[in-house]
């Protein structure tokens, strides 16, 4: 049998940097839900947050689905994790609201929720999930945004094995912003783990972790999510992995001429660009390179407005 707990989030959060970049919110935000290990009986932390935010004025989850013959929420240990002027969790109506009184900038984990493992767990993965959506202001008008579906696991009684992912994750930016990696399985489409570090030059390390193909999914604030392939078999894997920031094709931390003449090579149809570096060059999301993408990435490099 599965719960469904909605859980209804508002945050207001800081726009304040003109047309272009209200523009470059268009690109999706991501919802997170913390992947974990637990054994029968034992209670354990499964963290809500958000990624790659920009310029959101509401943000909402819903649908929140859990197997309840497997796992019970402690509702007295659950908790918000943000200040909020209303906070409530409202496990009778399955919904749970925060309220701001002021524009709130954010990005990370966002409320707690601990479940209590039964004792007669059966050994597997057991999802969790839950839909996002959210709104944004544009000159003064509230338009809404996508945010992808949430989706994690807790993993109960899983065979352990002595394989590990790990590498090193180049970002660039801000120092302190979190780096969120989120490793699911090909085979079942499944969050197997996640691990968030801090720092642009930061080591990351996935342990145990069964042989199988997996999608490894690199996040950060203002940068272009990228995701990278890993095969697991009878070795320990290094996989080390960079994201860049919106507009930087090339990965250097600066939009400059060089992103500008890229993209409009690619726009003139002189030179294409493909893959993550036409996701970075994409920087309205609408899955094209044209002259409004180049003029975007230009005005950044002259400094007449910001892309982030």
């Amino acid at each position: 049998m599965k719960k469904v707990l909605g859980v209804i989030l508002a945050v207001a959060l800081v726009f304040n940097f003109g047309v272009f970049t209200a523009n470059a919110a268009d690109t999706d935000a991501m919802a997170t839900i913390s992947a974990v290990t637990a054994n029968p009986g034992e209670k354990v932390d499964v963290y809500i947050g958000i990624e790659g935010v920009g310029g959101i004025k509401t943000l909402s989850f819903f649908d929140f689905s859990y197997d309840d013959a497997v796992l019970t929420i402690v509702e007295d240990e659950c908790a918000w994790l943000i200040y909020g002027k209303i906070k409530d969790i409202d496990f009778e109506n399955n919904a749970s609201i925060i309220t701001f009184d002021d524009n709130t900038a954010y990005s990370g984990n966002i409320l707690k929720l601990v479940f209590q493992v039964s004792e007669d767990a059966e050994a597997g993965n057991y999802p969790i999930s839950c839909k996002a959506k959210g709104t944004r202001m544009v000159n003064e008008t509230e338009t809404e945004i996508t945010v992808s579906d949430a989706n994690g696991v807790i993993n109960i009684g899983a065979q352990v094995t002595d394989k590990t992912i790990s590498g090193e994750v180049t970002s660039f930016l801000s120092e302190t912003d979190v780096v969120t990696l989120i490793l699911t399985s090909v085979e079942n489409s499944e969050v197997s783990y996640s691990a968030e570090v801090t720092g642009n030059s930061a080591e990351y390390s996935f342990e145990n972790i069964e042989a199988g193909e997996y999608t490894l999914s690199v996040l950060k604030n203002k940068h272009v999510t990228r995701t990278y392939q890993i095969t697991v078999t009878d070795e320990d894997v290094t996989q080390d992995v960079k994201i860049h920031p919106l507009g930087d094709v090339n990965g250097d931390d600066r939009v400059n001429t060089i992103d500008t003449a890229r993209a409009n090579a690619h726009a003139r149809g002189v030179a294409s660009v493909s893959g993550y570096e036409f996701e970075c060059l994409d920087v309205n999301g609408d899955g094209r390179i044209n002259t409004v993408d180049v003029a975007r990435v230009n005005a950044h490099a002259r400094g007449v407005s910001s892309l982030w």
